[in-house]
């Protein structure tokens, strides 16, 4: 017995210090951004700033754009993200936190979900196995509404392994609050689970009744989701499928969104679904990224072979069902789309999940020595065997994986990425201006800001066909100020729309950035032919070098990568 707690203990050490030692060098490799207020996301720079609403109260009231991107936030996320920028007084910082939290609890309940399924030190690995699938982390970067998945997830699935049925129907409403796509995956997965188990005889009286409970429910959590995702008439409803295969913004190469058509499903399965043995990022051997995941695939059937072979029950109940219901809801999504969510996303952190749940589990049912301890598998003495399988996981993984520290785990954004206008515009416009500009220059006026943008990049979303409508108006008319020939024609397009601030990208009146400008589906055209005038027959080569407030009063700001034009000024100006 002694020396059956000494084993375990040793091989519990080894396996916790590797886990905190990958965490704080993985914690380490990002400091420099996490918690650093100039650095975000790009997609924060659409689905954060409207939480300035909890410090400047009406900043964006009436504002289309924000009455859309407000729509994405489901409304515990809302909240909890409100109460925190009440508390930080910094949209950005809040986001941060948000992502604190996210990463915590998704850790924290695959941790113990392993632990429930195998031991302590296979969830010390599992921890680890997690935080260097450096794709899976990059969805959690930034506390935004995705980064909820992960956490609705392992907390379903820690639920469902320890028959916790009450926690389960809570975690089911709470994650139509947080993230409705993944709590359709565990609602499946739940139903599938339940529904072999009342098939079972022998386990029909005790899944019967939850059941019946999941089966009356489903109707308050279907009018949550539906309540939550329904949009208000001028903005329109989720486009189809059979619209978006319509729609060039939705079409591949050039479209804002270009998801159509479908990626053909064995190319999509391999960039998305063996992220943990292989992902894009990965600086690695060509021959490993193109085999790897196939290996893995050969030794998870031959684990599980072998197990049926001992007549041993090593695969659990809960991570097949689990299995079953990602393959479904995957498979739905492609023709489904997008009332279905994007059809990748229901494979990059789903299938994560799964595989290392999967590999981990396995490898600790089938090498481990059972004990005569009612605790079950928790139990189990690690053997040699074990150890040297664990050891070749761990450098297959390193083949397709590399060490997994790869880039700034998708902190993309900063302050000062275009510039300085940005910081110039939130401390002398006035708090209510509308400033436009080229869009994709002008995505992080409203975080970085607190400006209403006219029209953005990142804000041009096709999925809601009346807005896009007017994100497309927008667009046309920003982008032929931009590249307007005249001060005279800048006013005239800007004017009527009652903007205040207009805001020119400077490196992209250059000659060659010229010859290469372009946009998506259906503005593509119309910026090929503006950007194919002579380099100096643009009104922006017009204005000064340099800010001359008596010359050009109208050029306020100015820098080696942006003009701010006061458009009432330069009306004046013209005059």
């Amino acid at each position: 017995m002694k020396s059956l707690v000494t084993k375990i203990n040793i091989f519990n050490a080894i396996c916790l210090v590797l886990c905190v030692g990958y965490l704080y060098a993985f914690f380490n490799s990002i400091s420099p951004f996490w918690f650093n207020p100039e650095w975000t996301t790009d997609d924060a720079l659409q689905q954060v700033y409207p939480f300035y609403e909890a410090i400047t109260p009406g900043r964006y009231s009436g504002d289309l754009i924000t009455e859309v991107m407000v729509g994405y936030l489901a409304p515990l996320h809302y909240w909890m993200s409100y109460l925190i920028t009440k508390l930080t007084k910094d949209p950005i910082m809040m986001s941060h936190w948000i992502m604190l939290i996210q990463v915590i609890t998704t850790l924290g309940f695959f941790f113990l979900l392993v632990r429930k399924l195998s031991a302590f030190g296979p969830a010390c690995l599992a921890v680890l196995w997690m935080v260097h699938t450096r794709t899976f982390m990059q969805r959690i970067t930034g506390g935004l509404p995705r980064g909820w998945a992960a956490t609705v997830l392992v907390a379903f699935l820690y639920f469902l392994i320890k028959k916790n049925h009450k926690a389960i129907l809570i975690t089911l409403f709470l994650g139509c609050l947080l993230h409705p796509p993944s709590t359709l995956v565990a609602a499946f997965t739940y139903g599938i689970y339940l529904l072999i188990s009342v098939i079972n005889k022998k386990t029909r009286a005790e899944f019967l009744k939850p059941l019946v409970v999941l089966l009356v429910l489903s109707p308050v959590y279907i009018f949550t989701t539906y309540s939550i995702v329904k949009r208000p008439e001028h903005v329109g409803q989720m486009i189809t499928y059979d619209e978006a295969i319509k729609s060039p913004q939705m079409l591949k190469p050039h479209g804002r969104f270009p998801f159509l058509p479908h990626t053909e499903l064995t190319k999509e399965l391999k960039m998305f679904a063996y992220q943990p043995f292989n992902h894009r990022l990965a600086q690695v051997n060509r021959n490993a990224k193109k085999y790897i995941p196939y290996i893995f695939i050969t030794i998870l059937l031959v684990l599980l072979a072998y197990g049926v072979r001992k007549n041993r029950k090593i695969f659990p109940l809960e991570l097949a069902a689990y299995f079953i219901s990602v393959s479904i809801i995957y498979l739905l999504s492609r023709p489904l789309a997008f009332n279905l969510y994007v059809p990748d996303r229901h494979l990059q952190q789903p299938l994560t999940i799964f595989w290392i749940a999967a590999f981990l589990v396995l490898l600790w049912r089938l090498f481990s020595t059972k004990s005569n301890s009612a605790n079950g598998y928790s139990s189990n003495k690690p053997t040699l065997l074990l150890s040297v399988s664990l050891i070749i996981l761990s450098a297959m993984v390193f083949l397709g994986n590399g060490h997994g520290f790869y880039g700034s785990a998708n902190f993309n954004y900063s302050l000062y990425k275009k510039g300085r206008a940005f910081a110039w515009l939130k401390k002398f416009s006035p708090e209510d201006s509308l400033v436009a500009g080229h869009p994709q220059h002008l995505d992080a006026v409203m975080l970085f800001s607190n400006r209403k943008g006219y029209a953005t990049y990142e804000t041009a979303h096709p999925f809601y066909p009346k807005y896009f409508d007017e994100m497309l108006r927008r667009h046309k008319i920003s982008l032929k100020a931009h590249y307007a020939k005249t001060l005279q024609e800048v006013y005239d397009l800007l004017a009527p729309e009652r903007i205040d601030y207009f805001v020119f990208s400077k490196q992209r009146f250059y000659p060659d950035r010229l010859e290469k400008e372009e946009y998506f589906e259906p503005l593509r055209p119309m910026v090929k032919e503006l950007a194919s005038r002579h380099y100096s027959d643009y009104a922006y080569k017009h204005m000064p070098a340099q800010v001359d407030l008596e010359k050009a009063p109208f050029m306020v700001f100015k820098d080696d990568q942006s003009a701010v034009v006061d458009v009432k000024k330069l009306g004046e100006y013209l005059k």
